[in-house]
């Protein structure tokens, strides 16, 4: 599945569900976000920003982010994708 294209919507969603933490879900979805094994897509750019959305019913508990960029303005998790780099690529022919 990632290595077709994930969302960050789907990817948090599943977190969530997998994880009994809400705070080890919002840093594994920033070390996704930051790691170079995955092509972001559209690309962030140099400057961006994880915006938080509450649960009004719950403190401190995350339920959505956004992404603020500078050439894109405000993104949505559904509009934000990503999959894994092609490291196939990077190995020489004949290498095994």
């Amino acid at each position: 599945m990632v290595t077709d294209g994930l969302s960050l919507a789907v990817l948090f969603d599943a977190l969530v569900h997998a994880l009994p933490n809400n705070r080890d879900v919002v840093r594994l979805v920033t070390r996704v976000l930051q790691d170079d094994a995955f092509v972001v897509s559209p690309d962030l750019g140099p400057v961006w920003h994880l915006k938080y959305f509450y649960d009004e019913a719950v403190p401190l508990n995350v339920v959505d982010i956004a992404i603020l960029t500078m050439d894109r303005g405000t993104l949505a998790s559904t509009d934000v994708r990503f999959r894994f780099t092609n490291l196939a690529a990077d190995v020489p022919q004949g290498s095994s």
